[in-house]
């Protein structure tokens, strides 16, 4: 999601908006608005848009879990 996209998210949250009304006015889905609240909360716990683009940015550069993916042997 794009840092402006944040700092509308977060004026809106301010001014007292839920998700669902986030949702309508960002032509986003109001779970995509409510996970992004969840996912990236400050440890204030507020939600701060330049702290969630960083926290973003720091999750997409770790390495896919490889749990799901079971190593093949080859004996």
């Amino acid at each position: 999601m794009p840092e402006e996209k944040r700092v509308q998210i977060a004026d809106l949250v301010n001014r007292g908006l839920g998700p669902t009304a986030i949702g309508q006015l960002l032509w986003r889905a109001p779970s995509t608005i409510s996970r992004e609240l969840r996912r990236n909360l400050h440890p204030s716990g507020q939600y701060r848009p330049f702290h969630a683009h960083y926290a973003a940015g720091t999750r997409r550069q770790r390495t896919p879990h490889s749990s799901w993916c079971p190593t093949v042997n080859s004996d």
